[in-house]
């Protein structure tokens, strides 16, 4: 598994992605990374304004044989 943080900007676009220092599958970070920044999402709202969150997903990985 990697977890990650990230941000998401008043405009829905993904920022400032941080994976955990202790993954021990680095290898799919640059795929990872990749794919989010492809993500949209709706901004979180305060008082009616668009502002800017953060957020952690974890992506798990299996292989088949």
């Amino acid at each position: 598994c990697i977890r990650d943080r990230f941000n998401i900007d008043k405009n829905g676009l993904v920022k400032n992605i941080q994976f955990e220092s202790k993954s021990k599958v680095s290898y799919f970070r640059n795929t990872i990374r990749n794919a989010m920044q492809k993500w949209r999402f709706l901004p979180a709202k305060e008082n009616g304004r668009a502002v800017e969150s953060k957020m952690s997903k974890i992506f798990s990985f299996s292989l088949l044989t």
